[in-house]
């Protein structure tokens, strides 16, 4: 009964979160005044509304990569050329938003180079059976040399120029409630949308024929064919959304950084980040948001730790984030079990 009780995940996470809270209380007993007033700091930081609310800003760029790669990845196609998808839309989002002088534009500009990837990446993997890993990595270099190349030739002469970005939004009530309209209620559309998409692809997924569809193909493809799925269209359709999806995060990243400027590899490895949130949400809509956040919590602190003074090198700082999210999916990832034909290309009966 007891090995049973233990067992689930649930029970296993609050008794880690409750022993990590004691060890914590008891370390801060034993330390010296000083260090407790740090840790005092820290914790208000924490709690303040600004930093719920940098840490939401912080996710959407990852939730919207994440829900595209999982789309990618419930097809049965690794998609881990996230990153280059989300840096060549950030960076199609600026331009397009600058010289149109409309974000909208720019947002749909980068969702349709996320598009073209995406087509890209279908061909070489779906098409023409390459191996997944490989064809993400040469997307992953051409879009960071390609980026900062075009970035310099239309901007290394200019003036430092911030394109046109979302403005936050104003709710009667609840934007001025204390706490909360801080916290939730002054965001920018984009935020608001990400959010929203959330259960709307978690119902079609799981509760529409095209969702039953995808995740045959990405289970059992030959099965998925047998009963007259055309398993390689399927597959095509997924990664081009998929593109689509992680192109425009790209433009959530440039309006995440307040100035709605670009710089070169402004996605610093973001989109393995989404990647490896899609790994630690079990494939589901809800997982992923919850892996984003986590990351988007950790950026959020490391960021405040620097600005009040903790007396460690920013660069460890910097890492934080990332190494939080190495954890979690180190703790989390054991039981994760992903499509049964992820990876592996399907030839379709005639094909050569």
């Amino acid at each position: 009964m007891v090995r049973a009780w233990w067992s689930r995940p649930w029970v296993r996470t609050t008794a880690a979160v409750l022993a990590a809270l004691v060890a914590l209380w008891i370390v801060l007993e034993l330390a010296s005044e000083e260090t407790r007033n740090v840790a005092n700091g820290i914790f208000t930081i924490l709690g303040a509304p600004e930093f719920v609310k940098a840490a939401l800003i912080a996710a959407v760029p990852l939730l919207l990569a994440a829900l595209g790669g999982l789309i990618s990845e419930l097809s049965g196609v690794l998609n881990m050329a996230l990153e280059s998808m989300m840096l060549v839309g950030a960076f199609v989002a600026y331009a397009v938003a600058d010289q149109s002088g409309s974000p909208w534009i720019g947002l749909a500009a980068a969702g349709l180079s996320g598009l073209v990837l995406g087509l890209v990446h279908a061909m070489f993997t779906v098409s023409l059976r390459a191996n997944q890993v490989v064809s993400a990595v040469a997307l992953n270099l051409f879009a960071l040399a390609a980026t900062a190349l075009a970035f310099r030739v239309l901007y290394i002469n200019k003036a430092f120029q911030a394109a046109p970005g979302f403005e936050a939004l104003h709710f009667p009530v609840l934007s001025d409630l204390p706490y909360l309209g801080i916290a939730l209620f002054q965001h920018n559309i984009l935020i608001y949308l990400a959010l929203l998409l959330i259960p709307v692809m978690w119902f079609i997924l799981y509760k529409t024929s095209w969702g039953l569809t995808l995740r045959s193909v990405g289970e059992h493809p030959m099965a998925a064919n047998t009963v007259g799925i055309k398993v390689n269209r399927v597959r095509y359709i997924a990664i081009l959304l998929s593109g689509t999806l992680v192109g425009m995060s790209g433009s959530a990243l440039v309006s995440a950084s307040g100035i709605n400027a670009f710089q070169e590899n402004l996605s610093a490895g973001r989109g393995f980040i989404a990647f490896a949130a899609v790994i630690f949400g079990r494939y589901d809509p809800i997982g992923a948001f919850l892996g984003t956040i986590l990351f988007g919590l950790g950026d959020a602190l490391q960021i405040r730790l620097q600005a009040y003074g903790v007396e460690v090198p920013y660069q460890l700082l910097l890492m934080l984030p990332y190494v939080i999210t190495l954890l979690a999916l180190v703790v989390f990832m054991r039981n994760a079990r992903g499509p049964a034909a992820s990876g592996t290309p399907f030839v379709e009966e005639g094909a050569g």
